[in-house]
């Protein structure tokens, strides 16, 4: 498949991941608490906002469903996903949502989220995307829980692209325990596998999961790799051994390189081992949208 006429739909929570960078050169002589300066400040597309950046990166049509706030974070977040084809179903005192790393002489010291649960105007987004369905190569849920996807949106939505033999994917959040039958590629992380299937084993976290939900389960493992269910065969991906600096962002850098191997028509262990891979090198760096 030409990477130039993939169009995808992406359903989620747009998020502005921001980097505080300090210096820690003495202790205070108030408390025994660090002095810190700041020294720089870096912004990325975060959640959903980050896998539909990647995805466009790698060449393919992205049509973004969200919502951005039109405060002064919101206009920076719109900066990042200017180049993607942008729904914004915001509500008009939306506060965009922002997590902040705060990093201490190159170490992560703590995060500090600034967030606002509000939901969009659902009938549009289902009146609008009715229209763009049959456009569709693939429908992608990145669900964050931070307000944008609805149990009644995510069943509307996934009506539809059934209806039109699109093939979709879901990042879950436990949070948010929606009918996820019939959906084609289910991606939780491991301990958000165990939430759903009640089950500690891979294999029977896996066989469950397949059976339960009529779905392709694909597990993120972390540093382990990932690991999915093919004719009832557990199917683990390569390990890449990487050194381990942040994971901020990693499990939506691997979902958007399977999403995209997937729709080049690539296995199930080639998707795997794609995916992993390029997921271990993102985690060596503090940030997002490295050119590695």
């Amino acid at each position: 498949m030409d990477n130039k006429k993939i169009k995808i739909a992406v359903f989620g929570d747009a998020i502005l991941d921001l980097f505080s960078y300090y210096t820690s050169p003495r202790q205070s002589p108030e408390a025994s608490v660090p002095i810190i300066t700041k020294q720089k400040e870096d912004y990325f597309a975060g959640g959903a906002a980050l896998l539909a950046t990647k995805l466009h990166e790698l060449g393919i049509r992205v049509d973004f469903y969200s919502q951005i706030g039109n405060d002064s974070n919101g206009k920076i977040l719109k900066s990042k996903v200017k180049d993607l084809n942008v729904f914004d179903y915001s509500k008009l005192k939306y506060k965009t949502t922002v997590k902040e790393r705060i990093i201490v002489d190159d170490i992560y010291y703590l995060r500090k989220d600034d967030e606002e649960f509000q939901a969009p105007f659902r009938k549009s987004i289902i009146e609008t995307f009715k229209k763009k369905a049959s456009s569709y190569d693939a429908v992608i849920f990145s669900d964050y829980a931070k307000g944008f996807l609805s149990k009644n949106l995510f069943s509307d939505i996934l009506e539809v692209s059934l209806k039109k033999d699109v093939i979709t994917f879901l990042d879950p959040n436990v949070k948010n325990k929606f009918d996820f039958k019939k959906i084609d590629y289910f991606k939780p992380n491991f301990n958000e596998s165990v939430e759903f299937s009640k089950k500690k084993k891979i294999p029977e976290i896996l066989r469950y999961l397949s059976k339960t939900f009529s779905t392709i389960p694909v597990i993120t493992l972390g540093e382990a790799g990932s690991v999915s269910i093919e004719n009832n065969k557990i199917i683990y991906s390569k390990k890449y051994k990487s050194k381990t600096v942040d994971t901020s962002g990693s499990g939506d850098i691997f979902f958007a390189y399977f999403v995209y191997s997937i729709l080049n028509n690539n296995s199930l262990l080639q998707s795997l081992n794609y995916s992993s891979k390029e997921a271990s090198k993102h985690v060596k760096y503090f940030g997002f949208n490295k050119k590695w």
